[in-house]
């Protein structure tokens, strides 16, 4: 006669899949150029597109595409000007990309990323300062969808004065392109500045569940396949 039972009278294991895990989910990495130090050479050189008041961001990325990875395309509606690094004092506003923009425009940036994994999930988080306005921050997610344009993937939206706009996509390619666009609220002119960037890929990791029993000794928690009828004895 052998022990057949799944878990033995010590409480070990006699056959796998019977451990319990948690799973952990963190971010790591950088897949964001430019992203966490400004300066006054952030946006130099960098190329500016006045686009249309009619889906603003759609049309800047297909008609000013960034042919260049890893580098900042700004673009503004009519009556606006390009994002610009603001030469101030104010540490609100240093180390920053200001936004200024009106409720009749739009104005905001966008690159094309490198080194993606498709089908990979990243996270892209914005955070911002709140420089006198009210308004809207959009983060959107862009790919060649199998055509010569770009397709609108993903889009997440945050009404300023919040401090953090979050978007959680899955990489359509090794190029995808992401966008910050910024829209004042009905009769506001203003500003907001972004003091960090980032997009960190998603990784899970599955750590066993363990429990300490009455003599403080540690012993993962384990569970019995119901579906496996296996007897005491052969």
């Amino acid at each position: 006669m052998r022990d057949r039972r799944q878990i033995s009278q010590r409480g070990l294991p006699n056959q796998s899949g019977l451990e319990i895990f948690s799973s952990i989910i963190t971010f790591g990495g950088e897949f964001l150029s430019w992203a966490k130090v400004f300066s006054s050479t952030t946006l130099s050189g960098a190329t500016s597109y006045e686009t249309s008041t009619s889906d603003p961001t759609l049309y800047a990325v297909n008609n000013s595409k960034p042919t260049t990875a890893e580098t900042w395309y700004l673009y503004f509606t009519t009556g606006l000007s390009a994002p610009s690094v603001p030469s101030v004092t104010d540490e609100n506003a240093r180390n920053s990309i200001q936004l200024t923009g009106n409720d009749s425009g739009n104005i905001g940036l966008y690159q094309q990323l490198s080194g993606l994994t498709a089908g990979t999930d990243y996270k892209f988080s914005v955070f911002f300062h709140k420089g006198g306005a009210s308004g809207t921050i959009t983060l959107e997610q862009f790919a060649y969808a199998g055509e010569s344009d770009y397709s609108r993937i993903l889009i997440s939206e945050t009404t300023v004065p919040a401090y953090e706009c979050v978007l959680e996509f899955t990489a359509y390619s090794s190029n995808d392109v992401i966008l910050i666009d910024f829209q004042c609220a009905s009769g506001v002119t203003g500003a907001v500045d972004i003091t960090q960037m980032s997009i960190k890929e998603k990784e899970e990791y599955l750590v066993p569940v363990v429990m300490t029993d009455s003599t403080g000794t540690a012993h993962n928690v384990l569970q019995r396949n119901l579906q496996d009828n296996l007897s005491d004895e052969e």
